[in-house]
């Protein structure tokens, strides 16, 4: 790779094209990542704490100092299930890194494309470390061409461990993304298999199928997620009633949205907001 094509593509990898976080999460049972998926690449960092995870097909637990993978267009959720959970992101807009170099065409184009895909949890100590130190570079605000280095350094660690055997993926399309911001814009409301299925021309069969594939959950239960969550965020404020949260995450029953608060975090909708309240 010529100097100057590499130069051009670090210029071009934006901080809004590269970014890193940390989330702190408190609460077992605690929704931290609603199921959804992007086209960016996603790495998170567990430093604190312990979640279940979903990516693709792949649910497993996730502990301290692991690593995990999210590759682009692939759906993935996780769930808190320790009194404190703590944990990095770093998310890689690859389409950024793309140039005509024989570099970017040959590491970079298989993954957009999704002919290339990394294993989802990193188990070997060498590409969990190159990924701490790149959060440190990221973190430390170092100069853009540090940044960049780092950047590449982890994806040829990526490639030389981390490579997932060849398969068939399972990605949603565009299609199925609309669907998911339907479905997100109209939890609260009563949504059925039939009436998504037949607004985007679905056979009802088939579409089930899809969406169990594509996200590990029947429909019912990624909206009872939604609803879970969004019931997690009013239940924190005190001047809302139970029956008026019922109403608003889509339950006319207060009675049965107890029970399924309940049943998602071990705990009534007032012992919820009490534990809430006095984290």
């Amino acid at each position: 790779m010529k100097i100057d094509q590499f130069l051009e593509t670090a210029t071009s990898l934006k901080s809004t094209e590269l970014q890193v976080w940390q989330q702190v999460i408190r609460g077992v049972q605690t929704v931290c990542i609603s199921p959804h998926w992007h086209e960016q690449m996603e790495i998170l960092y567990i430093e604190r704490g312990e979640m279940d995870l979903k990516v693709g097909e792949d649910s497993f637990h996730g502990t301290p100092g692991m690593a995990v993978i999210v590759n682009p267009r692939q759906i993935h959720s996780g769930v808190c299930t320790s009194q404190e959970l703590i944990y990095d992101v770093i998310q890689l807009n690859l389409e950024s890194m793309l140039s005509n170099s024989s570099i970017s065409l040959q590491y970079i184009d298989p993954l957009l494309k999704e002919k290339v895909r990394f294993v989802t949890r990193l188990t070997d100590p060498e590409p969990v470390v190159a990924i701490r130190q790149w959060i440190r570079s990221l973190r430390s605000k170092q100069h853009p061409l540090n940044i960049i280095g780092q950047t590449y350094q982890t994806l040829s660690v990526l490639y030389r461990l981390c490579v997932a055997e060849q398969g068939i993926f399972h990605t949603p399309n565009h299609k199925f993304h609309q669907i998911l911001e339907y479905i997100d814009a109209h939890y609260t409301e009563p949504l059925s298999a039939r009436s998504i299925s037949q607004l985007f021309n679905y056979n009802e069969s088939y579409f089930c199928r899809h969406f169990k594939q594509l996200t590990g959950l029947t429909l019912s239960a990624y909206i009872r997620i939604l609803r879970m969550e969004k019931a997690q965020r009013l239940l924190k404020q005190p001047d809302i009633s139970i029956a008026q949260v019922a109403q608003q995450c889509g339950y006319t029953d207060a009675n049965y949205f107890c029970l399924c608060v309940r049943k998602h975090f071990l705990l009534s909708p007032t012992e919820l907001r009490q534990k809430m309240l006095n984290a």
